[in-house]
Formats: structure tokens, sequence, C-alpha cells
């Protein structure tokens, strides 16, 4: 990850799975890559991050929040 500010990164990603949410997790073996940003709410700990890319079964994208300890 790289800092573009005090709040903003930016990164890149790959990975060999699909993350599949149906019923139960599970994972596909699949070729993925692409951008990861992550906004650091520095007042209160929090952060939001987003990952857009491509895969072998085409869109890849994930957004997740978090709290930092």
């Amino acid at each position: 990850m790289q800092k573009v500010n005090q709040d903003i990164s930016i990164g890149a990603y790959l990975k060999n799975f699909s993350q599949i949410n149906l019923g139960l997790d599970s994972r596909a073996s699949n070729l993925n890559y692409g951008i990861i940003v992550k906004q650091n709410f520095s007042n209160n700990n929090r952060y939001l991050e987003a990952q857009i890319g491509m895969g072998e079964k085409g869109f890849d994208a994930r957004l997740q929040g978090g709290l930092q300890f």
C-alpha cells in the first residue's frame, strides 16, 4: 500500500481464489487482480477498504470496513 495522503492509501492485489457468498462462505480457485483503495478516518480509528478488479470469471469487487485498535 502506498499512501496518497494522510488518510488514503492505494495498492494492488493478486489472489488465486474467488470468495463465494451464497449460503455458506466458500472459495473457488480463480486468478484475480486489481487495485485496493483504503480510506482511514483518523478522528475515530475507522477505515473503509475497497478492492476492485478482474478475474477469470469476470468483475471482482469487495467493500469492507473496520475498526483499528
